[in-house]
C-alpha cells in the first residue's frame, strides 16, 4: 500500500516536473523573440527619428550588449555562437535602415 502511494506522489511530481519545463523552454524562445522584435521596431522608430552616426553608435551598443549576454550565459567558449549573436544583433539593429532604404 505505502509502495503505491510513493509510486503514486513520483507521478504526480514527475507531472509537474515536466510541465514546469515545458514552460520553461517555452519562456526561453519567447523570451528573445519578443526582445528580438522589440529591438528591430525600436531601431526603426531611431532610424526614422534620430541621426545616422547617433543611430549606429546605439546599434554597436545595443549589439555589444547582446554578445556580452550571450557570453556570459555560455559555460564554455563557443566563438561561432558568439558571431552569429553579432550578426543577429546587427541584422536587429541595422536591418530596419537597410529596409526603409529600398
Amino acid at each position: 500500500m505505502k509502495a503505491l502511494a510513493r509510486g503514486r506522489e513520483r507521478l504526480t511530481r514527475d507531472r509537474r516536473n515536466r510541465k514546469l519545463k515545458d514552460l520553461a523552454h517555452s519562456l526561453c524562445f519567447i523570451g528573445p523573440s519578443v526582445l528580438g522584435v522589440l529591438i528591430f521596431f525600436g531601431f526603426t522608430l531611431l532610424w526614422d527619428n534620430l541621426g545616422t552616426v547617433l543611430v549606429l553608435v546605439m546599434a554597436l551598443v545595443v549589439t555589444c550588449v547582446c554578445v556580452g549576454v550571450v557570453h556570459s550565459l555560455l559555460r564554455h567558449r563557443d566563438t561561432l555562437l558568439l558571431v552569429l549573436t553579432f550578426v543577429v544583433g546587427i541584422a536587429l539593429t541595422v536591418g530596419p535602415r537597410l529596409i526603409m532604404s529600398i
